[in-house]
């Protein structure tokens, strides 16, 4: 749009509705007088009329600067105003534009004004045709503005009860299932997110009030149980750390025991005592479990080597008494046998003497 060619056509035919007498006085030519109706209120202006006069107003002087220049200041403040007849048009046909109700009824009475006053030179008829347009177009925009009132107010207000509600959820179920670690950040916010979504539209005071006290006693009675509930944990957290400190110093006690039939009932007890002690705070947790199982690592470590060394003992003596295979003179040929049937011929062979010498036969 070239707004320049658009004033200089207007600033041409607002000039034909105007003069200019001797003395520097500027008239505007009016129409007939006739009723139209502006958006909702029906409005007097002046229309033409077939077959009637043309009457002249006076609407100023410019006692300085030349007759032209006296006409143009008229002219322009007629072509001005329809200037803002075009923006206001504008913004009352494209809803991403804002403009509220107070607007709109401000402009069209500023318009209205300016159609009774006649201060300027220019197409009365056409100008209030424009304003008739202007307010129907108002009227449809502020039934959208109430529309999209209405649509925000219900937004709003289901965004705060949707907040409330989750509050008021956690203490109608089972407090002791709740993760306090998960929601408090839903907790300490929950002002600010009201606020965020509360911002500055007008609700409905009654019922917005009364959100209102059901969101803070939730809030409050939520933030005492969490309270309440920390402070348990701490003291649980502490009783957790002296059980298992107990455990320790039992164990330790027990580390270097001679008897391993009792170390081993020592700490399998202690191990069953740790597991049912439960779990306090981690890195707490974590540091007290690595000291138990250095001293169980210890005491195991100690019952392996003594197996061990019992073991090669146990070894070491049965050999001793065993006869080496070699230096018998029984069956040399069955020397594939294996190591409990190679004890059997011996036992069998000390029992009979199967070499011709004192059998204890009784034949």
């Amino acid at each position: 749009m070239d707004r320049s060619k658009i004033d200089g056509e207007r600033v041409i035919q607002a000039r034909e509705f105007g003069r200019v007498d001797d003395e520097g006085r500027v008239f505007v030519r009016l129409p007939a007088v006739d009723t139209i109706q502006v958006g909702v209120t029906p409005v007097e202006v002046e229309v033409p009329k077939p077959g009637e006069g043309t009457s002249w107003k006076f609407v100023g002087q410019y006692v300085t600067g030349e007759i032209d220049e006296t006409m143009e200041l008229f002219v322009r403040r007629f072509v001005n105003q329809l200037n803002k007849c075009d923006m206001l048009e504008e913004r009352l046909e494209m809803p991403e534009l804002n403009i509220t109700t107070t607007e709109i009824d401000v402009a069209i009475k500023a318009f209205r004004d300016f159609l009774d006053a006649k201060n300027a030179v220019g197409d009365y008829a056409q100008f209030h045709t424009r304003l008739e347009r202007i307010g129907k177009l108002g009227d449809a925009r502020k039934e959208y503005n109430k529309r999209i009132k209405r649509e925000t107010i219900d937004n709003t207000m289901n965004g705060l009860r949707e907040i409330t509600e989750r509050l008021e959820g956690y203490l109608v179920g089972n407090l002791d299932e709740i993760n306090w670690k998960s929601i408090s950040p839903f907790i300490d916010n929950a002002v600010d997110d009201w606020k965020k979504i509360r911002q500055s539209v007008r609700l409905p005071e009654k019922e917005c009030n009364e959100l209102w006290e059901r969101f803070i006693t939730a809030r409050k009675k939520l933030s005492s149980l969490r309270s309440a509930y920390f402070v348990n944990l701490k003291s649980r957290q502490s009783s957790v750390q002296e059980k298992k400190n107990r455990v320790i110093e039992e164990a330790r006690s027990m580390q270097d025991i001679e008897d391993f039939g009792v170390g081993v009932r020592v700490f399998r007890r202690l191990q069953k005592e740790w597991t049912e002690i439960g779990y306090g705070l981690r890195r707490i947790d974590q540091l007290q479990w690595k000291e138990f199982s250095e001293v169980k690592d210890h005491f195991y470590g100690r019952l392996t080597e003594h197996n061990k060394s019992r073991d090669e003992d146990n070894d070491a003596n049965i050999s001793s008494k065993r006869p080496r295979r070699e230096e018998t003179q029984w069956n040399n040929d069955l020397s594939h046998l294996s190591n409990s049937a190679f004890d059997t011929l011996e036992a069998l062979k000390s029992k009979f003497q199967v070499n011709g010498e004192n059998t204890e036969s009784g034949s």
